[in-house]
């Protein structure tokens, strides 16, 4: 009862001060919500997990849940650049001047992110493996060719610098739980 009074009292509060909200059945069983703001609109799809926040700026977000969790974004900022950003489908390490460590997998939809810009592209990963944490170190310290850091603390390793194609990268090592995890930060600036 007091849930359903809670519930009237923000219908009411919303249906009062809040701009107008459409809400749309498809032939699909899906639902389309589409909420007008002041300076925008936002719109929902429930059954394809699309969104899409538009505002009066320019500004435009884009966004899609894969159906294995990954999700995409795409927009463009309010002074018209472009920018997309994905997590959840892997990386092309390659990009960044490394290669990936033979038989490291993911454990999960979230193991990485990428984000592309006009300024470059950032990125990150975390991988497991069953080798020893010497030997995926031994492995990545000729791909660093120039600022080279190393550093260690207890069972962490960390090491950093630029590769050859000039991306900036930062690698920890740690060994836990019978495995090793390794996570990857990587960044390059985009040519002007």
């Amino acid at each position: 009862m007091r849930t359903a009074i809670i519930a009237l009292f923000l219908l009411a509060a919303l249906s009062a001060c809040s701009p107008p909200v459409k809400i749309q059945k498809n032939l699909d069983g899906s639902t389309n919500t589409t909420i007008k703001t002041d300076d925008g609109e936002i719109k929902i799809n429930d059954k394809d997990g699309t969104s899409q926040i538009k505002d009066d700026s320019g500004f435009e977000l884009n966004t899609k849940t894969g159906s294995d969790g990954s999700l995409d974004y795409k927009g463009k900022t309010s002074s018209g650049d472009d920018f997309s950003m994905q997590s959840g489908k892997g990386l092309d390490l390659t990009e960044f001047g490394l290669q990936p460590y033979p038989g490291a997998v993911a454990k999960d939809a979230n193991s990485s992110f990428r984000a592309d810009t006009s300024q470059g592209i950032s990125a990150s990963l975390n991988v497991v493996s069953k080798d020893p944490a010497a030997k995926v170190f031994a492995f990545y310290e000729p791909m660093i060719v120039d600022k080279k850091n190393t550093s260690s603390v207890n069972n962490l390793q960390m090491i950093g610098g630029k590769t050859a194609n000039n991306s900036e990268v930062y690698i920890t090592i740690q060994e836990e739980d019978g495995e090793t995890k390794i996570g990857y930060t990587c960044s390059i600036k985009k040519k002007k």
